[in-house]
């Protein structure tokens, strides 16, 4: 058994620097990991840094069944494969935090959604002139900048139906701000 800090190629990578092992069968100071290497037939291998934001993430390592023998470009088009996978990997991340992100505001959101829909009347079921109704209210975001209102005293009965600039959360504090000030006004006698 042997651990990633044992790896000779691992201290190298983790500095950002590409590590080659030409030949594992002329190293003097084999590793469990080489040893375990040629045994399953691999005879050389490249250590590529897998950097994401410059910051060590993790290696692309490419084992050999012969005696390493890639030329410059061949070691090019490696490196630009880890930089693909950094990319990927950070663009990964970066999805990973929008997805927390959405959620944290949609749920948010909802909770406004039932504030708001806890200062809508229910006028079907609590008044005596609103048996018969149909009411449609579909706002065009979760919460929305419209609203109804109704009051009953002894004398009168009140209606509003407003439409407050906006939508989503400011337009749903607009609709607590013109529900509370119906309220006041109803009440001045």
């Amino acid at each position: 058994e042997f651990h990633l800090q044992e790896i000779k190629s691992y201290q190298e990578c983790k500095q950002g620097n590409i590590f080659i092992e030409k030949n594992l069968r002329l190293s003097k100071t084999l590793s469990l990991y080489d040893e375990s290497n040629i045994k399953d037939g691999i005879i050389s291998y490249i250590s590529i840094p897998i950097l994401v934001k410059n910051q060590f993430s993790g290696i692309l390592s490419i084992g050999f069944s012969e005696v390493f023998n890639l030329d410059e470009i061949e070691i090019n088009n490696l490196k630009d494969a880890a930089e693909i996978i950094s990319i990927t990997l950070n663009q990964l991340n970066l999805k990973n935090i929008l997805e927390e992100k959405n959620t944290d505001i949609t749920s948010s959101i909802n909770y406004a959604k039932n504030i708001q829909n806890a200062i809508l009347p229910d006028v079907k079921n609590n008044s005596k002139f609103f048996k018969d109704v149909v009411l449609v209210y579909r706002p065009k975001d979760i919460v929305s900048g419209d609203f109804y209102w109704t009051k009953e005293t002894n004398e009168f009965l009140y209606i509003a139906i407003a439409d407050c600039t906006g939508h989503g959360v400011p337009g749903s504090f607009l609709t607590l701000f013109g529900n509370n000030m119906l309220e006041q006004l109803v009440g001045v006698e």
